[in-house]
């Protein structure tokens, strides 16, 4: 995942608050390529603008676009249908050259924005002798002082960054990006910010990647000198984890784990089996979109024709074939569950059902407590129950636990449940 930063829109005009992209008119830098090359298609889906996605960095232009001099990928017109793309980037690259024009837009500042910020980024560059150490020492800074990631943060004042720096403390991933960029161009380091996606989730119904808006990040590129080029910095990657807020969790992450925590193991299962669902419609879906771009218009609609299938719109054709996956999940959703519920042990259900009626009496059985425990417990609670509770917890722990016991007292227990 630390590599699946795929870049899109990049900003290098600021007003100290907002940031937007600046189309230079200089020639697209040099890039040494240095690993193998990564070949891959991307289908992306309408956004009506120009903003091609890929993994940084890709290596030349395409039919569709070309790379323009701040390495962002953009089409020739705007993305108004879902597009299929092929790509080759290199993961291992360095940008070797930085003309005037460049140096100069990505170190501009507004002359009376964020005081507070310039002098903070004027003292370290009293100590730091070269860009990589006022980059780490930002970087520590972040990480040491109290900042915490959230997706709900305070609105800022009009002075954005040094609100955000000296007072609210919490953010998002465009409130670091934005205020390390400002921090590095306020201490002579060229930087701006870089949007688009980190990350993904793997298909293995479909073998693909698939990114959605929840995975949408944006982060800092930093001039370091000709030895190194621009360099990608993510100041949100430096946080501690007890400063991130947990509860913005995804729930396509672990909905199983979450639902075994708070429910049992039945339910969590059958949240898996929704993710699988998901994951199969989503792989028909996907699958349905490389047949309608990759394939011959006259080819499919001959096809179309002989299923029987012709007047039908993709969007329905993809319904149809859709709700058979679903229909065949399903299917083998409740064989699951037929099956998890037959290979349950008897006497463990029995015993469980024994607890249930407990539990309704006013004396649930806690997760951790074993039937001897419980027993006692019970004891003290209802003592009118205590004898018939310790036969039925020493017989049950006997049966369950022990080597060897007679036939005859299983039915012994069962009835001693039942009754």
């Amino acid at each position: 995942v630390g590599q699946r930063y795929w870049r899109g829109p990049v900003f290098e005009a600021t007003n100290g608050r907002h940031w937007w992209a600046s189309r230079g008119r200089d020639t697209v830098p040099n890039l040494e390529l240095r690993n193998r090359p990564i070949t891959y298609t991307i289908t992306l889906e309408p956004h009506q603008h120009r903003w091609l996605f890929a993994l940084e960095m890709p290596s030349a232009t395409t039919e569709i676009g070309s790379l323009e001099p701040d390495l962002q990928l953009l089409a020739r017109r705007p993305i108004t249908q879902r597009l299929r793309y092929r790509l080759t980037s290199y993961l291992d690259y360095r940008v070797t050259t930085l003309s005037s024009a460049a140096r100069r837009r990505n170190l501009e500042l507004p002359a009376d924005a964020n005081p507070r910020a310039r002098a903070l980024a004027t003292s370290w560059t009293e100590t730091a002798g070269n860009p990589k150490a006022l980059v780490s020492r930002l970087l520590t800074y972040l990480r040491e002082e109290p900042f915490y990631y959230t997706l709900t943060p305070p609105l800022l004042d009009k002075q954005a960054v040094d609100d955000f720096l000296f007072h609210t403390r919490r953010g998002y991933c465009e409130h670091y990006a934005s205020a390390a960029t400002f921090l590095l161009r306020a201490g002579g380091v060229p930087a701006r910010v870089v949007t688009g996606y980190l990350g993904g989730e793997y298909n293995p119904l479909g073998g693909y990647l698939l990114v959605r808006q929840m995975d949408a990040h944006a982060w800092v590129e930093a001039w370091l000198g000709d030895d190194d080029g621009w360099v990608r910095i993510d100041p949100t990657a430096v946080l501690p984890p007890e400063r991130v807020n947990r509860d913005q969790t995804s729930w396509s992450e672990q909905p199983s784990r979450v639902l075994t925590l708070v429910t049992g193991p039945s339910i969590g299962m059958m949240a898996e089996v929704w993710r699988g669902l998901y994951r199969g419609w989503d792989a028909v879906n996907n699958h349905w979109n490389q047949w309608v771009l990759g394939y011959g218009t006259q080819r499919r609609d001959e096809l179309l024709e002989r299923l029987g299938l012709h007047g039908l719109s993709g969007e329905a054709i993809a319904l149809l074939m859709g709700g058979m996956v679903l229909l065949f999940l399903g299917g083998l959703m409740l064989q699951l569950m037929i099956r998890s519920t037959r290979s349950r042990d008897p006497l463990l259900m029995d015993w469980e059902s024994f607890c249930r009626r407990l539990a309704r009496a006013g004396i649930p059985r806690r997760p951790d407590e074993g039937p001897l425990a419980y027993a006692e417990r019970v004891a003290v609670a209802r003592p009118d129950l205590a004898h018939r509770v310790s036969l039925v917890a020493r017989l049950y722990a006997r049966l369950r636990y022990g080597r060897t016991a007679p036939k005859s007292w299983r039915r012994h227990l069962r009835r001693l449940m039942r009754s």
